[in-house]
């Protein structure tokens, strides 16, 4: 008689509309594992040992593993996994001038759960991760700025606008 393999695998990412790595841990028995058979809540199937799948809705899935060796024994590992939504990642900021600290306020939403990290990048070099930064910019111009948000499982979402800040005014007369 042969010992039959074990199968097992893990996943990488449980957010929505992000690709989810599936990595086969599956343990040989008396013989190499030739055949990987992935199933997804009974619709989706693959053949590859380590295969990435795109979860369109949220909510508990089915993903099913069979592993068959040279020998002609497998073995079955199912296993629900639960994908998450991804946050809405949102801002605002107050209109100044060259030189007078921009206020950006985050107005993000993490669709039931909370925000864990905010990454600001203002389009000039400058970046940080508060959730309300001030920044200031040298000199007036159209900044492109970007808030990437992540709950604390990892799922993100990134919010992109273009900013403009007035030069300041040179006093003149005669």
């Amino acid at each position: 008689p042969f010992a039959a393999p074990t199968a097992n695998f893990t996943w990488n990412s449980p957010c929505v509309l992000t690709a989810t790595q599936f990595t086969d841990l599956s343990t040989q028995g008396s013989g190499n594992i030739v055949n990987y058979l992935w199933t997804i809540d009974n619709v989706w199937n693959s053949i590859l040992q380590n295969p990435s799948y795109s979860f369109t809705t949220t909510g508990p899935h089915s993903v099913r593993l069979v592993v068959t060796d040279v020998n002609g024994c497998r073995d079955t590992l199912e296993q629900n996994i639960l994908i998450d939504s991804l946050p809405v990642a949102d801002f605002a900021w107050n209109i100044v001038c060259a030189n007078v600290p921009t206020q950006f306020t985050d107005l993000s939403n993490p669709t039931g759960s909370v925000i864990a990290s905010w990454n600001w990048s203002f389009g000039d070099g400058g970046s940080s991760n508060i959730q309300n930064p001030t920044h200031l910019y040298g000199q007036g111009g159209f900044y492109t700025v970007k808030l990437t948000v992540a709950k604390p499982n990892g799922c993100s979402a990134s919010a992109t606008r273009t900013v403009v800040i007035d030069s300041i005014p040179v006093a003149n007369f005669t």
